[in-house]
């Protein structure tokens, strides 16, 4: 039978679209930042090996380095994917093109003043980070592992920039790629160091650099083909884009910042209240927490592109799909892997060897598994946030979610309950991120009425008028014209004449004959239709070959001397956008026209 498009009013069905992109974003989110930290965890067990148990708190102390340069990376990475994303998809490539190099340049410039300050002042940077000259030993194997790791700033920033360029102009098996490379590479220089070379916690770092390097020669491989689209141009107003990407990337930056000054106050409480052999056990317990975290950056990345583009859309069934697919998945995936974790802690961190120090280290890990659901809710708040524009509660969380609540959790359960008291902050400041994220968000929006649409953290005027929007999605194979009826039908009744509606309606109609025919292998497509004032909005998505309709030139047929397909929409639409995110096609089509009878 010949491939065609069937529509059917989905209101209470699963957005067919939308199930797949969150698997397959959660999939590919998943599995990259599994194998970033796979590295970091392989570093920690042969440092824990052939090292010792200070050796590996001195790996637990320099996390805290490199968030720090995640966290500046980030300002290039989510503000240049942004500001890329934007140009590509308006078709603007010569300003995609200064956006990428501006960010290439800025980027190389921040990682070198960093890398020549890691190299000369990695002794008060260990100071700094936490291994007090108190402990000298702990201070001696921080201070070599920081001035191994200064060698590979530059690849660090890059291979955060590039890998989210690769999702505009690569593919999600490059960077897959490069990780698994950096694993492997890694690990060899590592064992290297341990039997040939020896250059104890010196090489350790070392051989993380060169792994690095090694990663971002894999992500360079595709900027070196024809393939892709980016090119490197003479970048002018160097700190004009600094300044714009700092504009798009405020929020995750502060969310960034929040974190990095909670986690330098928790180990310098762990200090205090503790002993340096309890951060020992934390360091231990930090590393395996990394690779727990990785679903839950998944989760969160996935919210964040699918509740992005649902709101955008002020597509509400939709939205409340994801949301909800988002919060349950948080809370049975969480209480599944914490559960797991927290019932075999004592096996699990029994590789890392740890002798005097397993004991607490495994009541940490239990401690954090038996909540790791929190955890879950609060990262996917942390992006969702920012996937609604919500700047208010964006900062709220930030400052108070990423920092004063944890910081204070600690402050005071350290001083009461002592080193038990500081493990148990960990769970007890992420419930009250997520508690107060919800409070804010209620006092500043209102109560919906309703407790799920309240989790949304959207205020009631979000939800109004949800009769003025239709959404259809595939269902079976069938004829166009039938499902083009349905859309018509839509706008007749919502007080439209009859030649606005059929006129929407063969627009679609046209639109989906141009997409079966041209878009390739397309499973999935579904139709959005939305009434907003005096415009008729509609949406048509699909998963075939990317393919920009209004780079097609006009068709014309010699018999009847007309011109028809997108460029005949092009023409008597009030405007025509397409774009591309989560690898599928947004066709978006406004159509000026008012009901009859409106003023």
């Amino acid at each position: 039978m010949e491939k065609a498009f069937v529509f059917k009013n989905t209101s209470h069905e699963p957005d067919i679209i939308i199930k797949n992109a969150m698997k397959g974003i959660l999939l590919a989110m998943f599995l990259n930042q599994l194998l970033m930290n796979t590295a970091t965890l392989l570093d920690a067990l042969i440092v824990s090996r052939f090292y010792g148990d200070v050796a590996m708190g001195g790996c637990g102390i320099t996390y805290n380095l490199v968030f720090m340069n995640v966290t500046l990376g980030s300002v290039f990475a989510v503000g240049a994917y942004l500001e890329c994303a934007a140009a590509m998809s308006a078709g603007e490539q010569k300003r995609a093109n200064v956006i990428f190099s501006a960010s290439i340049y800025l980027a190389l410039v921040f990682s070198v003043i960093l890398t020549a300050i890691g190299l000369c002042l990695s002794g008060p940077a260990a100071s700094f980070f936490g291994a007090a000259p108190s402990a000298p030993e702990l201070h001696e194997v921080t201070t070599e592992y920081i001035r191994g790791l200064s060698f590979g700033f530059p690849a660090d920033y890059l291979v955060a920039f590039l890998s989210a360029i690769m999702l505009l102009d690569g593919s999600k098996k490059r960077i897959l790629c490069s990780a698994v490379v950096m694993i492997v590479v890694n690990v060899l220089c590592d064992l290297g160091n341990v039997f040939f070379l020896q250059w104890d916690m010196f090489g350790i770092g070392l051989a993380t650099a060169f792994g690095n390097y090694c990663a971002l020669g894999v992500l360079l491989l595709h900027f070196a083909s024809p393939a892709h689209r980016l090119r490197l141009v003479k970048p002018e107003k160097l700190l004009y884009w600094l300044g714009v990407f700092y504009d798009r990337s405020a929020s995750s930056l502060l969310g960034r910042v929040m974190k990095w000054l909670y986690f330098m106050l928790f180990v310098h409480t762990v200090m205090m209240m503790a002993s340096s052999d309890s951060l020992i056990s934390y360091s231990a317990f930090n590393n395996f927490r990394n690779i727990m975290i990785c679903v839950c950056l998944g989760l969160g990345s996935a919210s964040l592109l699918l509740s992005g583009v649902m709101y955008s859309e002020k597509n509400v069934r939709a939205l409340r799909q994801t949301v909800r697919t988002g919060l349950n998945l948080s809370l049975l995936l969480g209480a599944g892997i914490g559960g797991a974790v927290a019932l075999f802690a004592e096996p699990i961190l029994s590789v890392y060897g740890l002798g005097n120090h397993a004991e607490e280290a495994v009541l940490i890990l239990r401690i954090y598994g038996i909540f790791f659901f929190i955890e879950f809710l609060k990262f996917y708040y942390s992006f969702y946030t920012r996937a609604i524009y919500k700047k208010g509660i964006s900062t709220f969380y930030n400052i108070f979610g990423e920092f004063l609540f944890p910081a204070l959790s600690a402050l005071v359960l350290g001083a009461l309950f002592g080193s038990v008291g500081i493990w148990f902050s960990i769970p007890v400041g992420s419930a009250l991120a997520v508690l107060s994220v919800l409070l804010y968000s209620l006092e500043k929006n209102g109560s919906t009425g309703s407790f799920r649409d309240d989790l949304m953290l959207l205020p009631p005027a979000f939800f109004e008028g949800q009769d003025t929007c239709l959404n259809v999605s595939p269902t079976e194979t069938g004829d166009i014209v039938v499902y083009s009826k349905a859309a018509s039908e839509f706008l007749t009744e919502r007080g439209y004449d009859d030649r606005t509606a059929n006129f929407v309606a063969l627009s679609i109609e046209e639109l989906l004959l141009n997409i079966q025919s041209r878009a390739g292998d397309t499973k999935n497509t579904d139709l959005f239709v939305r009434i907003e004032e005096d415009q008729i909005i509609v949406r048509i998505r699909c998963d075939g070959k990317l393919l920009n309709p209004l780079s097609i030139t006009d068709i014309y047929n010699e018999d009847t001397e007309e011109i028809y397909g997108p460029a005949l929409i092009q023409r008597i639409a009030d405007s025509m956008e397409y774009n591309t995110a989560m690898e599928l096609n947004n066709l978006i089509v406004r159509f000026r026209a008012k009901p009859v009878g409106a003023a």
